[in-house]
């Protein structure tokens, strides 16, 4: 498990992606850290906090098996919900409003 303010490993993979606005997810576990990203607008990376949720093979085939959360509204969000999500099985529904830079989003818990 990585600490906060300790680097996931390599790859990143966002949650938010362009034309996705609502994923289902069914996360197994999660851990704190941060990631570098290199934006286009940006002439060296940017670290920056994050949450991966680790989700099975049927939410994520083609994928790592996680997903790399960096809003900050949206990791507040799972911060609180995602031991409940964990412990108990349960699924989350996550949508996106918005395009950068304002972009929000809800969280639904899913039996």
């Amino acid at each position: 498990m990585t600490a906060a303010g300790e680097l996931l490993p390599a790859p990143y993979n966002p949650l938010a992606g362009a034309g996705e606005r609502e994923r289902i997810l069914h996360p197994v576990r999660f851990e704190h850290g941060d990631v570098m990203i290199a934006p286009r607008s940006e002439p060296t990376p940017l670290k920056l906090p994050a949450i991966r949720v680790y989700v099975p093979e049927e939410d994520q085939p083609d994928g790592p098996g996680y997903w790399d959360v960096t809003s900050r509204q949206l990791r507040a969000a799972l911060d609180v919900l995602l031991p409940r999500i964990v412990d108990r099985g349960f699924g989350v529904r996550i949508r996106q409003f918005g395009e950068p830079p304002r972009v929000y989003y809800s969280v639904d818990l899913l039996p």
